[in-house]
C-alpha cells in the first residue's frame, strides 16, 4: 500500500471567489464582479494572481507570461473556439485540437483548463508533455521492457499535487501516490514511475464512478516523437528512445483506454515539436495511431481581423506605455495590416503592438 506525508495532509479547499460571466473584462483584483466588454469586437478574462493560485496551480504556459508582461495586464481574449471547446466537453466529446504557431492554443487550453475547474470538474492538466520527453535519467524495466523515466514521472506528480492542494474533493489515493512517489529515492526509478501511473489509473476509477474528470495535455503530439534518451542498438550503434516506449508516455498518450472510462480528453498539438508531416496527420480521427483515434481534430484557426482589432484595443486600454497609436490611424485599417504582416499569428502580432 502506498504511503507518505502527502497521504497523511488533509488538503484544504481554496476559497471560491464569486463566479463572473465568462467572456467579460470584470476587475477580479479590486472585487469589482460588474462585467464589461472591453470595446465592440473582443471579450477578454482577467485571471488575476489570486485567481491563478486557485485554477491554475502548475503555473503559467509561457506564451501567457509573456502577454501578461507585454500588455502589463493579467487579461486573457475569450474567442469563438472557447465556446465551441466548453460545449463540446459537456457533451463529453474528446479532442486534438490543431492549428499554426501563433493560433492560440495553449491560451484556449488554459482557458478551458480554468473553465472547468470551476465548474467543479476534476482536471488532471499538464502544461508541457514535450518536458516528459527531456532531460531525465531512464532505466529499463524488466517486467514490461519498456523505459522508465523517474525525472518525469516526478514532474507529473507535482503538477497532480498542485491540483490536489486546490480541490475541494481531493482524491485519497492521489495523495498516497504523490506521497510515495515523490519521497522515494533516486534508486528507485520504478517507484516513481509507478506512483504517476497510479494518478493517471486513480482518473479513469474516479471518471468510471461517475466523476466529471478531464484531461488537459499541450504538446501532445511530443509523445509521439523521439526523447533525447539513447539506448544501445548494435555494436557502434546508438539511436534515440522513441516517446512510446516509456512507460509515462505510453500511458498518458493512450487516449483511447482513458476516454473508454469516462474520461473527457483534450490534446492540443505543437508545431515547436519536430514530427514528419504524415505522422502529425496520423493523429486524431478514426484512423488516428497510438490511442489517438478517439480524439475529434478541432482546429484553432489564426486571428480573425476583428480579433486584431481587440488585441489593439486591449493594448490601448492597457495603460503601461502601449497606448501610443496615433489618434489619426484608424484602427480598422491597422488591424487589416497588422492580419496581412503576421497572417493572423497572436505571438507577432503581439510584438508588433509593443513597438508601435
Amino acid at each position: 500500500m502506498m504511503r507518505g506525508k502527502i497521504g497523511s495532509q488533509r488538503f484544504q479547499a481554496t476559497e471560491r471567489r464569486p463566479t463572473r460571466k465568462l467572456g467579460y473584462l470584470s476587475d477580479s483584483s479590486t472585487g469589482n464582479d460588474t462585467a464589461t466588454e472591453l470595446g465592440e469586437t473582443c471579450r477578454f478574462r482577467i485571471l488575476d494572481e489570486v485567481a491563478e493560485l486557485s485554477l491554475l496551480p502548475e503555473g503559467l504556459p509561457k506564451s501567457l507570461e509573456d502577454e501578461f508582461a507585454t500588455s502589463g495586464t493579467r487579461r486573457m481574449m475569450i474567442r469563438d473556439i472557447d465556446a465551441r471547446l466548453w460545449d463540446k466537453i459537456q457533451r463529453r466529446k474528446s479532442m486534438l485540437l490543431d492549428g499554426e504557431p501563433g493560433a492560440g492554443k495553449t491560451v484556449s487550453c488554459v482557458n478551458l483548463v480554468v473553465r472547468a475547474r470551476k465548474a467543479g470538474w476534476h482536471v488532471l492538466y499538464v502544461p508541457s508533455a514535450q518536458k516528459l520527453t527531456i532531460e531525465s535519467s531512464y532505466h529499463r524495466d524488466e517486467s514490461s521492457g519498456m523505459w522508465d523515466t523517474p525525472d518525469h514521472a516526478r514532474l507529473l506528480l507535482k503538477w497532480a499535487r498542485a491540483a490536489l492542494e486546490i480541490s475541494s474533493e481531493p482524491d485519497a489515493a492521489d495523495a498516497e501516490a504523490v506521497g510515495e512517489g515523490l519521497e522515494s529515492s533516486d534508486r528507485e526509478p520504478n517507484v516513481v514511475v509507478n506512483a504517476a501511473l497510479c494518478v493517471i489509473e486513480n482518473a479513469k476509477r474516479r471518471a468510471q464512478s461517475g466523476g466529471k474528470v478531464l484531461f488537459v495535455v499541450d504538446e501532445y503530439n511530443s509523445m509521439f516523437g523521439m526523447t533525447d534518451m539513447h539506448e544501445v542498438l548494435g555494436p557502434r550503434k546508438r539511436g534515440n528512445i522513441e516517446a512510446g516506449k516509456t512507460r509515462l508516455c505510453a500511458a498518458l498518450r493512450d487516449a483511447s483506454s482513458i476516454v473508454k472510462s469516462g474520461v473527457v480528453y483534450v490534446g492540443a498539438t505543437s508545431k515547436a515539436v519536430q514530427l514528419s508531416y504524415s505522422l502529425n496527420k496520423s493523429l486524431g480521427g478514426e484512423r488516428g495511431r497510438g490511442g489517438s483515434e478517439v480524439l475529434e481534430r478541432e482546429q484553432c484557426q489564426l486571428f480573425s481581423t476583428n480579433e486584431i482589432l481587440g488585441m489593439v484595443q486591449h493594448y490601448e486600454a492597457a495603460k503601461s506605455g502601449l497606448g501610443a497609436v496615433h489618434p489619426s490611424v484608424d484602427r480598422h485599417q491597422l488591424s487589416m495590416r497588422l492580419r496581412v504582416l503576421t497572417q493572423g499569428n497572436g505571438k507577432e502580432i503581439r510584438q508588433l503592438c509593443a513597438i508601435l
